[in-house]
C-alpha cells in the first residue's frame, strides 16, 4: 500500500504529530508539506510522543495552542504500518515480544522498513477540530459545579492530546479491524473526569480522610486493576485461546446471526458480557470466538488468584481485569473499581465477567453473584450511561475435563488451589478428545435509558432475566441426554436397543418444543455420535460391558455425581413437565371431587421448592406452563382428573411418553429431603449455621445412600444439598422462633411433604420402567 491520506482543504491548521524523535517529526512533517495544499506557509507543527500508559509531554504542543488563533484546525499524524505481503494471517512471533509490537515498530527497525519495504508505510490522520470546539469540549467534560480540587484538573493541552490519540486509534483500526480497538492513557483520563473528582472528594468528607490520600491511594488500586491491552498481545492471545480451544475440542458451534447481532450491539451501545462459567476454559473460549469475528477486544473481569506467573502478565496486556476477591471492607479500592468500569463503559470497551462469579459443581446455573453487576450499573448510572445492554452469553461442552474434580469437591473435598504448575497440568489434561464447544449470545437485557441506581429489587431481576436467557441457548448434547437417561433407570445398565428407544423419544418431545439440540441429536449423525459416545467411555462417565449375547451401557462406576453434572446442563427443560407428572401421581388417591385442587396446591408448592434453583417464573406463569404441558396432552385433563377412581389418573400419567420426573426432579427433592430430614432432628434452639447443616447433610446422604433410602448419589453434593438449605431457609424453617415446639413440628411437616412427592416420583419411575422394559408397573426396578 502506498501512502495516503483524506483530501484537505487549505486552512490554518496545527498538525499533533505522534513521533518519538525529531527524526519522525521531521519526516511526518514532509509528508504533511507534500499533501497539504498550504501545508509550506500555514502549517504549524508539534511533537507528542504517546507511547506507554502515562500521559505523555505536552509541553510543545501547549506552546503551539498559545501561539495559534482560536480556529486553527488541530490535526493529529501518526505513521503506521500494515503487515509484511503474506503475513497479513500469520500468528505472532516469540521474537515480537523483545522487538517490539510490528504494528509500532521502534524507530531503528522503522527505518530499515521504510528503506526494504516502503509499501508497509503509511500515514494515518486523525479527525481534526478547531481548538475553538476543543475547548467547549473541554469546558463540557472536565467543569464540576462547585469542585473544591479544580488544580487537579486536566489540562487543556492533555486533553488534545488524549482525543488526538483516540481518533488516529479509530483511524487505525480501519486499516487493521475492531478487534484491535484498545483504551489508551487510561488512568489520566479517569482523573480529568469530573465524575472522578467529585468520587475522591466524597469518599474525603465520608472517611474523614485528606483528599489527597484519598487520591493517591485510588490511584495505587488503579495501576491494580488498570488492564493494558496492546495490538501484540491482543494477536498472541487470540492465537493462544485458539490452541488452548483446540486441544481436546474439535471446534467451538456459534450462530452466526446471533455473533453479528451482538457485534453490533457492542459498536453502538456500552456493554456488558455475562457469560456462564462451567469450565477454566469459558472466558478463553469466549476471546477466541471474539477475536475471529473481529469483535473489540473484551475487558474480561477476573480473580486476582488467577494471574500467577506469566498468566496475570500476559492476560492484562491482552484486557484482562484481575480483581481482589474479597473488598466489602475497601471503599477506596471500590471507588477505583466503580470509576475505572464507568470510564470503560462511556468508552464503548466491552466488559465481561462470570455472572455466576465462580463455576458450576453441579451442572445447574448457579445464583448469580450481584457485586460485578451492581459495580457497572452503578458506574452506568454515575457516569449517565444510557442503554445498556447486558448480553447472556451461554458457553456448553460435550464433556468437560473437570467433572471429576467438581465431584470431589462435591463430595466434600477441599479445591485444589491454582498456580502456574496446576495450569500446565490442566493444559496437558486437556488434550482428550472431548468433542465441541457451544458458544452462544442470547437476547441482551437492556437498561432503557440512562441507567437506574442498581437497587437489590433490580439486580434479582436482571440476574434472573440474564439466567433465564442463558438458559434458553443450552443445547441438549448427546452426553447430557445419556446421563439423564441411564440416571434415570440406575443401577440398571440399558441395551443398545433400550437405550436408543429412551433417547429417542425424549428427542421427540424435545424438538415437539423447540428446544436446541446438538446437530448429533438433530440431524440422526450416527458416525459422530459413536464418536462422541467412545469419548464419553474414555472419560468413565459411561461404561460398556458385555455379555454372551448383550452389550449393555451404564454408568461408570463412582461416577453418579459426574454423570449428574452433565444431567443438570439439561434439566430445566423438562422441570415443567416433570412438576405435571408428579402432581398427577400425587393426586392419584385423593377424592375425585377435589383432585383439580389439589393438583394446583401441589403445583404451587413445587414451585415454592425450585423456583430459586431453576430461576423460575412467578407461581401464575408456572401453572400456565403446567397447564400447557397437560393440555398438548389432553385438552380435558382437568375433566379426567375428576373422573371417580383412580383409573383414569392412572390412565392420564401413563399416556405421558416419555416420563422423565424420576430421571430430572427426583435428585433435587431427595437433596431437599436429606436436609429436611437432618434440619427435623435438631433440638430446640440448635443452631442452623449453613456450613455445619451441610456437613451434616453430606454425612446423612451417604447413610440414607448405604440404607437405598434415596435412589442415587448424584442427590448427595454439596450445591444439590444448598439447594435443599436455601429452600428450608425461604420456607423459614431454619430460624429459631418464639415457639420452638411449633418450628420443630413445622420442620417435621415439610420433610413429611418432601417424602409424598417422593412416593409420587417413585410411581412416574415404575411406570417409565413399564414403558421402557415392559415390565408390571406395580413393582419398582
Amino acid at each position: 500500500m502506498s501512502e495516503t491520506a483524506r483530501p484537505m482543504d487549505d486552512t490554518a491548521t496545527l498538525f499533533l504529530c505522534d513521533a518519538e524523535d525529531l527524526r519522525e517529526m521531521a519526516s511526518l512533517a514532509e509528508w504533511v508539506r507534500g499533501h497539504h495544499p498550504g501545508g509550506r506557509t500555514r502549517a504549524r507543527y508539534a511533537r507528542v510522543a504517546f507511547c506507554g500508559t502515562d500521559a505523555p509531554d505536552t509541553a510543545e504542543l501547549a506552546a503551539a495552542v498559545a501561539s495559534v488563533d482560536e480556529d486553527t484546525t488541530v490535526v493529529p499524524v501518526r505513521r503506521a504500518w500494515v503487515p509484511a505481503r503474506g503475513t497479513q494471517d500469520s500468528t505472532p512471533r516469540f521474537r515480537d515480544l523483545v522487538l517490539g509490537d510490528p504494528a509500532r515498530p521502534r524507530n531503528q527497525i522503522a527505518r530499515r522498513l521504510r528503506r526494504d519495504d516502503p509499501t508497509r508505510r503509511l500515514v494515518v490522520l486523525g479527525e481534526g477540530a478547531t481548538i475553538a470546539d476543543l475547548r467547549v469540549r473541554y469546558e463540557a467534560e472536565g467543569a464540576v459545579d462547585g469542585a473544591a480540587d479544580d488544580d487537579q484538573r486536566e489540562s487543556f493541552d492533555a486533553f488534545i492530546a488524549r482525543h488526538a490519540d483516540l481518533t488516529l486509534d479509530v483511524e487505525e483500526r480501519g486499516l487493521r479491524g475492531r478487534r484491535y480497538k484498545v483504551p489508551r492513557f487510561v488512568i489520566p483520563g479517569i482523573e480529568a473526569r469530573a465524575g472522578y473528582r467529585a468520587a475522591i472528594a466524597d469518599a474525603a468528607r465520608t472517611l474523614g480522610r485528606p483528599a489527597g490520600d484519598i487520591r493517591t491511594e485510588a490511584r495505587a488500586y488503579l495501576h491494580e486493576l488498570v488492564a493494558t491491552p496492546s495490538t501484540f498481545f491482543i494477536d498472541w492471545m487470540g492465537t493462544l485461546t485458539r490452541w488452548i480451544t483446540s486441544l481436546g475440542y474439535r471446534r467451538v458451534v456459534t450462530d452466526p446471526a446471533n455473533v453479528e447481532r451482538a457485534r453490533a450491539m457492542m459498536r453502538d451501545h456500552p456493554s456488558a458480557l455475562l457469560w456462564t462459567h462451567k469450565s477454566h476454559i469459558d472466558a478463553i473460549a469466549l476471546m477466541s470466538v471474539m477475536y475471529d469475528n473481529d469483535f473489540p477486544a473484551p475487558h474480561s473481569i477476573g480473580g486476582i488468584n488467577m494471574a500467577f506467573a506469566g498468566v496475570g502478565y500476559a492476560g492484562r496486556r491482552s484486557g484482562t481485569i484481575f480483581i481482589r476477591r474479597k473488598f466489602n471492607d475497601n471503599p477506596v479500592y471500590k471507588l477505583a473499581l466503580r470509576q475505572y468500569l464507568g470510564f470503560l463503559m462511556a468508552k464503548r470497551f466491552p466488559l465481561s465477567w462470570s455472572f455466576e462469579g465462580t463455576r458450576s459443581r453441579s451442572g445447574i446455573i448457579g445464583r448469580p453473584r450481584f457485586g460485578l453487576l451492581k459495580y457497572a450499573i452503578d458506574a452506568a448510572h454515575a457516569t449517565g450511561t444510557e442503554d445498556l445492554h447486558l448480553i447472556p452469553v451461554s458457553i456448553n461442552y460435550d464433556l468437560i475435563g473437570e467433572t471429576a474434580e467438581y465431584a470431589r469437591e462435591e463430595a466434600g473435598k477441599p479445591k485444589e488451589a491454582e498456580s502456574l504448575g496446576w495450569f500446565v497440568d490442566y493444559l496437558r489434561r486437556l488434550r482428550a478428545p472431548m468433542g465441541d464447544i457451544y458458544l452462544d449470545f442470547a437476547e441482551p437485557v437492556v437498561l432503557d435509558g440512562v441507567a437506574p441506581e442498581p437497587t437489590p429489587e433490580l439486580l434479582r431481576q436482571v440476574s434472573t432475566d440474564v439466567a433465564r436467557r442463558a438458559n434458553a441457548c443450552v443445547p441438549v448434547t448427546m452426553a447430557s441426554l445419556l446421563c439423564l437417561v441411564l440416571l434415570g433407570t440406575q443401577p440398571r445398565a440399558l441395551t443398545r436397543v433400550e437405550l436408543d428407544q429412551a433417547t429417542r423419544e425424549i428427542v421427540r418431545w424435545l424438538k415437539s418444543r423447540g428446544v436446541r439440540l446438538e446437530d448429533i441429536l438433530r440431524d440422526g449423525d450416527v458416525a459422530a455420535g459413536e464418536t462422541l459416545f467412545q469419548n464419553a467411555l474414555g472419560t468413565g462417565v459411561l461404561r460398556r460391558s458385555t455379555g454372551a449375547s448383550v452389550e449393555l451401557i451404564g454408568l461408570g462406576r463412582g461416577q453418579d455425581l459426574v454423570a449428574g453434572y452433565y444431567r443438570n446442563t439439561i434439566v430445566h427443560y423438562f422441570i415443567e413437565k416433570a412438576v405435571a407428572e408428579v402432581c398427577v401421581a400425587t393426586v392419584a388417591s385423593t377424592p375425585a371431587e377435589t383432585r383439580v385442587e389439589a393438583f394446583g396446591r401441589t403445583t404451587d408448592e413445587l414451585h415454592a421448592m425450585l423456583r430459586a434453583t431453576f430461576f423460575l417464573p412467578s407461581a401464575e406463569e408456572f401453572r400456565r406452563a403446567v397447564d400447557k404441558v397437560l393440555s398438548d396432552h389432553d385438552a380435558d385433563w382437568r375433566a379426567t382428573l375428576a373422573r371417580p377412581g383412580e383409573e383414569p389418573v392412572h390412565e392420564l400419567l401413563g399416556g405421558f411418553r416419555p416420563l422423565v420426573a424420576h430421571s430430572t426432579l427426583l435428585p433435587f427433592i431427595e437433596a431437599r429431603w436429606i436436609v429436611s430430614t437432618v434440619v427435623a432432628g435438631l433440638a430446640p434452639g440448635e443452631a442452623t449455621d449453613k456450613q455445619e447443616i451441610i456437613a451434616k447433610s453430606l454425612r446423612y446422604g451417604r447413610t440414607a445412600l448405604e440404607r437405598q433410602l434415596i435412589v442415587g448419589e448424584s442427590s448427595v453434593g454439596k450445591a444439590m444439598l444448598e439447594g435443599g438449605y436455601a429452600y428450608l431457609s425461604e420456607a423459614g424453617l431454619l430460624d429459631a422462633g418464639d415457639d420452638a415446639d411449633a418450628k420443630v413440628a413445622k420442620r417435621r411437616t415439610a420433610r413429611a411433604h418432601l417424602e409424598t412427592i417422593i412416593d409420587a416420583i417413585t410411581v412416574v419411575r415404575a411406570r417409565a420402567h413399564a414403558q421402557l422394559f415392559g415390565s408390571d408397573p406395580s413393582r419398582t426396578v
